[in-house]
C-alpha cells in the first residue's frame, strides 16, 4: 500500500482522503473478524508541501462587484459567499425557511 500512496501523482489532499478510506475499510474489516491487524496506519502520505494559491478578494475587488450588482444575474450570489464565508455547496442547501428577513437571520445547520 505504502509504494502505492508513495509512487502516485495525485495531490496531498486527495492521498489523505484516500488513507481516511482504508482507515474506515480496515476498521471494518477488523470489526467483522476478515484481518487481523489494520496496516492503514502505518501509511504515510507525507507532508502537505502544496502552496495555497488561492488569495482572498481585495476591498476594490468587492467594491467593483457591488457597482456591478445590477448586470449581472450571479454577482449577488458572489457577495454573498463572500461575506457569509460559505462554500458553493452549503450555499446551494440554504432552503427560504431558513432565512428570517425580519430579524435578519439566516440559520444555518
Amino acid at each position: 500500500m505504502q509504494e502505492v500512496f508513495s509512487s502516485t501523482k495525485i495531490k496531498y489532499g486527495s492521498k489523505k482522503k484516500i488513507k481516511i478510506l482504508f482507515n474506515q475499510l480496515y476498521a471494518y474489516a477488523m470489526k467483522n473478524d476478515i484481518i487481523s491487524k489494520d496496516y492503514s496506519k502505518y501509511i504515510d502520505i507525507g507532508k502537505n508541501t502544496e502552496e495555497n494559491t488561492r488569495k482572498p478578494f481585495t476591498n476594490k475587488e468587492i467594491e467593483r462587484l457591488w457597482d456591478l450588482l445590477d448586470e449581472n444575474d450571479w454577482i449577488d450570489t458572489i457577495l454573498i459567499l463572500i461575506y457569509t464565508g460559505f462554500r458553493i455547496g452549503e450555499l446551494l442547501e440554504i432552503k427560504n425557511s431558513d432565512i428570517d428577513l425580519k430579524i435578519e437571520s439566516l440559520k444555518v445547520d
